[in-house]
């Protein structure tokens, strides 16, 4: 089974991108198992894991898959999320459809990202940034697919929770229009001017 183009040539699994330009508060999907779940299991697809569970080779397939290394910001994504699922409680059941675990519905909700961001309940933002050009990735490997780069004039805003020195930044462009979005590395250290807020 193939949930929603997931499945597919190893090569392509970087290359697909949608237009969405709104992602849900995720504090709330962070509670949800089937999130966690597919998080963590996004991530060790983009590394080119191979799967043992049925559910996972269900949903991501083993097609070309190998024992890829996780990078530093991965694996401190995959621990803070097994300890969320830990919290939960999550026992999601590696023999249940994807349908079942509710799976589908996740991977809709963040087609294109090989990482999903977590919500920190806090918001700051770079108002008309003025500084390098910046490469959002869809994932925390320098390899990921880039989706773009706010343009110059932006307004940045940061809301998720960072990974290894990965930020996932949304953008409004300039003339107001909706931008993009994507994980940044090493925004921390990256030369900036913004407005005051």
């Amino acid at each position: 089974m193939c949930v929603n183009g997931w499945r597919g040539k190893p090569s392509m699994r970087l290359t697909f991108i949608a237009a969405v330009f709104a992602i849900l508060p995720v504090d709330a999907w962070a509670q949800n198992c089937a999130t966690l779940w597919t998080a963590r299991n996004m991530v060790y697809y983009a590394a080119g894991h191979c799967f043992n569970s049925a559910l996972a080779r269900d949903v991501f397939s083993n097609e070309g898959c190998s024992s890829a290394e996780l990078t530093a910001a991965e694996r401190e994504m995959i621990a803070w999320v097994r300890a969320r699922e830990a919290a939960l409680g999550c026992a999601i059941n590696p023999n249940s459809t994807a349908s079942e675990a509710g799976i589908p519905t996740v991977i809709d909700r963040y087609r294109g990202l090989t990482a999903i961001p977590f919500e920190t309940g806090q918001l700051s933002q770079c108002r008309n940034y003025r500084g390098p050009e910046l490469a959002a990735h869809t994932g925390l490997r320098r390899s990921s697919h880039v989706i773009g780069s706010p343009p110059q004039g932006a307004n940045l805003y940061f809301r998720y929770r960072d990974f290894g020195g990965w930020v996932f930044v949304q953008w409004d462009n300039p003339d107001g229009t909706n931008g993009l979005f994507g994980w940044v590395e090493d925004f921390a250290n990256t030369p900036r001017v913004c407005d005051p807020s």
